[in-house]
């Protein structure tokens, strides 16, 4: 059971983050600041996506803690000892402080939008995004070497462009989701929310394939380890689910973005993008599973 913790916990925090980062990502280019009831009511929803991945994210930080407590534990120690030497004494514990301290401040922050005033969010957003560091800073980027500040630099924009990628696209099918249950009128809102979305994953996925391409090339070494590694062998699995899709975001995009207006067309765009969402969780699980895989194991 403890060898499925690691990946499991690493999944949900990657998760977590990523929609995260997709409200982020939804407030700055989607939902943006609109003086009718509808715009205003897209950001709140946002709003609220953003303050419950927030919240949790923080809380998964605290099993982000115990499972690397389980990991780090010394049989003969007791488990408050464990707990001291890895906070005060790691470059790891060090790492979690900040990252838990920045997920807080993330968290209160955009639960304070939601009452007060958007204004929280230009001290939320930079917590979420500086939250999408602690990936980087405490996995196989940071293992030394000449390429460390490259594989970091690289790692930390993985996240970012999956986040904006992914987790914007969860957080637009959840205030479609949200409209539609409210019955707030026949208008469809695919139509609206879309197209900025749009514009934004064009950027994320360039961004995620140049990063993920880069940090492969430093993690593997070789072609030979793609097949010769675990590692690569989880890599390559990963590479397929990522094929599959930025498939359904090509034809979501070219084929079934340009017919919302026929009839039943948000409703094929709405089921590609559920199934995008689905891999794309699948793809974060490989992603953790590559995080406690050591490159080079056979």
């Amino acid at each position: 059971m403890i060898a499925y913790l690691g990946p499991l916990v690493g999944w949900l925090h990657l998760a977590a983050l990523t929609l995260s980062i997709g409200a982020v990502t939804t407030l700055a280019f989607v939902a943006r600041p609109g003086l009718n009831s509808g715009e205003v009511w897209q950001r709140e929803q946002a709003l609220r996506v953003g303050s419950l991945a927030t919240l949790v994210l923080a809380a998964i930080m605290l099993l982000v803690f115990l499972r690397q407590l389980v990991e780090f534990r010394d049989p003969f120690a007791s488990w408050s000892d464990d707990a001291r030497l890895l906070l005060g004494s790691t470059d790891w514990g060090r790492a979690w402080i900040a990252g838990l301290a920045v997920s807080v401040l993330a968290a209160a922050s955009f639960a304070t939008a939601r009452t007060r005033s958007d204004a929280w969010l230009w001290l939320g957003a930079p917590a979420v995004l500086a939250s999408g560091v602690f990936p980087a800073w405490t996995g196989h980027a940071n293992s030394g070497g000449p390429l460390r500040p490259v594989a970091l630099a690289a790692d930390v924009l993985h996240v970012w462009a999956a986040g904006s990628w992914i987790g914007g696209l969860a957080v637009v099918v959840l205030i479609e989701y949200a409209w539609r249950m409210q019955g707030r009128g026949a208008a469809d809102l695919l139509p609206r929310l879309v197209p900025r979305f749009s514009r934004v994953a064009v950027l994320a996925v360039p961004t995620l394939l140049l990063t993920g391409a880069l940090a492969s090339w430093i993690h593997v070494g070789g072609t030979y380890n793609l097949i010769a590694s675990r590692y690569g062998r989880i890599l390559l699995f990963k590479l397929a689910l990522v094929t599959i899709v930025m498939g359904l975001g090509l034809i979501s995009w070219r084929r079934l973005t340009p017919g919302l207006a026929q009839v039943d067309g948000s409703g094929r765009l709405r089921r590609a993008a559920t199934a995008e969402l689905v891999v794309g969780q699948v793809v974060l699980l490989a992603t953790a599973l590559l995080v406690h895989t050591a490159p080079m194991e056979p």
